[in-house]
């Protein structure tokens, strides 16, 4: 039985509908549903601001479901995520200990009378099973980054991501 959570794009603020999303994704939650009721485009069918939001972040969704549906929250005895930059947060998901999802967002900045900022968040990785790992970011409902690195035990490994304190970015770490 799926018991999913609504939410909803119309009479929410894009970086609102996002930390919604990105909350029940991080708990491990059976999963979620949005409801739009014609907020996302127009009777044309053309996208808008609110669609392609919608349709970048369902696209990183949809590109890590390996760890998201079967994942639990945190990172597992393996594989940490975490982020050492003002208000950014890393809300992570495990498959196992060689499998983490880390959610770049920033939950205290979503009110509109906070302003946009951009600049590069460092996020740090440790591992504590050496060996190699690949390390895939995603922003805009891309893949924008993909590395391999041989990581050691109880070393941190420190990636920098330009992002803004309105959206969000995916960082998964698999052990190869």
């Amino acid at each position: 039985m799926l018991i999913s959570t609504e939410i909803g794009i119309r009479g929410n603020s894009l970086p609102v509908t996002q930390e919604y999303m990105t909350n029940f994704i991080e708990r491990g939650s059976q999963g979620f549903a949005v409801f739009s009721y014609g907020s996302v485009g127009n009777r044309e069918g053309e996208i808008n601001q609110a669609g392609e939001f919608f349709k970048n972040f369902m696209a990183m969704v949809t590109a890590n479901e390996d760890i998201i549906w079967p994942g639990l929250p945190g990172s597992g005895e393996n594989i940490s995520i975490t982020a050492t930059y003002g208000e950014g947060k890393v809300s992570c998901l495990h498959n196992g200990n060689d499998a983490t999802l880390g959610i770049l967002h920033f939950p205290d900045d979503i009110s509109d009378s906070v302003k946009e900022r951009r600049t590069d968040i460092p996020v740090q990785i440790i591992v504590q099973d050496e060996g190699e790992y690949s390390i895939d970011v995603f922003k805009d409902g891309k893949l924008v980054a993909s590395n391999k690195e041989k990581l050691t035990s109880g070393k941190g490994k420190v990636i920098f991501i330009d992002l803004s304190n309105k959206e969000a970015a995916f960082i998964k770490v698999t052990k190869q």
